[in-house]
């Protein structure tokens, strides 16, 4: 009888395997975690974001100001 080359071989990977999932559950935790903060950034930032970008915006439409005409003369 033949020996099957590629069972020898899974049953040698899983042995030699000593990693019992908890590396692959923190990198988990650690993806969720990074998306629930992202999350809380754009719900706390999110509402106040077009506000924000109105005054950018209005700004940049003001004429500009012209710094010798306003400072003081000596």
């Amino acid at each position: 009888m033949k020996k099957n080359s590629f069972k020898e071989l899974e049953s040698m990977i899983i042995r030699d395997r000593k990693d019992d999932g908890t590396s692959i559950k923190e990198q988990i935790q650690t993806q969720v975690g990074l998306f629930r903060l992202i999350g809380d950034i754009i719900e706390l930032y999110g509402p106040n974001m077009p506000k924000v970008l109105q005054g950018f915006i209005s700004k940049s439409n003001a004429p500009a100001l012209d710094h010798d005409a306003h400072s003081s003369t000596e």
